[in-house]
């Protein structure tokens, strides 16, 4: 009965991803009816960008990668003392083995094996609160993100502000759940808003670049927002692009983006924050035999 039920919800996950992308297709695809584009127009869009951007952009998303090395030798310095060149090949190398799996399973599954078989029970732990951190990160910006854009009443706001508070008062007990001290706790946080601006910057640099009139905190909201929804939809990375399309085109619209330039846009975060570092992720596996090759 057991396997039968793993396999039913195995099943029901399955089907709710393909729910998630054809919904999503088809909200593009009416969009796009609605406001049709050319290839020409991308061309066009691409061409405007300054020079500098092809090479600021790239950075700022590798820069992100180097404050996830740092959180990460927070996150197992309990146990070991990483130096920062083995923490951002663990990074990278997980990035590539993520890449084709969901919720980033492909993180628990690598990153356990530059340790000792002792450690791989921490090694997960801490997996799993950089995690959790992150996506604290970027609910707690996002929320309020959705409130702001979708003109949200009030009794939202006030279930919002209960739940926020809730949050406040379970903090210890999360702290001692994942086995963190305050220091450690407040700088993994830190690190990981760090982390979330890095990749915000990004998209903020392109649609500040734009020919839109709007405040810089709508701006951030649909940013915010953005982020949100891509997070909580259980799609693998290579398929994400769809989710960025559908939630940018979603919110971006809002602001007045054209269609061209929110097509560009979702494909030049997707090549700078995802591909790059998953292309050097996958040359660092190329290149060895195991992990302890490379950290020896």
């Amino acid at each position: 009965m057991l396997g039968i039920s793993n396999k039913a919800k195995h099943f029901l996950f399955l089907t709710l991803k393909i729910a998630v992308i054809l919904l999503i297709v088809t909200f593009l695809v009416l969009k796009w009816q609605s406001q049709p584009f050319s290839f020409i127009d991308l061309k066009i869009y691409a061409l405007s960008l300054p020079i500098y951007l092809w090479v600021l952009l790239p950075l700022l998303s590798l820069s992100s990668w180097l404050v996830e090395s740092l959180k990460w030798q927070f996150l197992v310095r309990d146990f070991r003392e990483l130096r920062f060149r083995e923490s951002i090949i663990q990074n990278l190398t997980s990035q590539a083995t993520s890449f084709l799996t969901p919720l980033r399973a492909g993180e628990f599954a690598t990153k356990p094996f530059f340790f000792q078989a002792d450690y791989r029970r921490k090694v997960l732990r801490a997996v799993f609160t950089g995690n959790v951190l992150q996506m604290a990160i970027t609910v707690i910006l996002g929320v309020p993100a959705l409130i702001f854009l979708l003109d949200v009443p009030m009794l939202w706001i006030s279930v919002c502000a209960v739940v926020a508070i809730l949050l406040v008062l379970i903090e210890q007990r999360w702290m001692n759940l994942l086995r963190l001290t305050n220091v450690e706790f407040v700088s993994i946080v830190l690190l990981s808003l760090g982390r979330y601006l890095l990749f915000a910057s990004v998209w903020l640099i392109l649609i500040l670049n734009s020919d839109i009139f709007t405040t810089i905190i709508s701006v951030m909201a649909a940013i915010s927002a953005m982020y949100l929804v891509v997070s909580i939809l259980p799609v693998l990375q290579w398929m994400d692009i769809i989710v960025r399309l559908g939630a940018a085109q979603f919110f971006l619209s809002m602001l007045g983006v054209d269609s061209a330039e929110i097509v560009l846009m979702v494909f030049i975060v997707w090549l700078t924050n995802t591909l790059l570092p998953t292309a050097i992720g996958s040359l660092i596996l190329i290149s060895l035999r195991s992990p302890k090759n490379l950290l020896a």
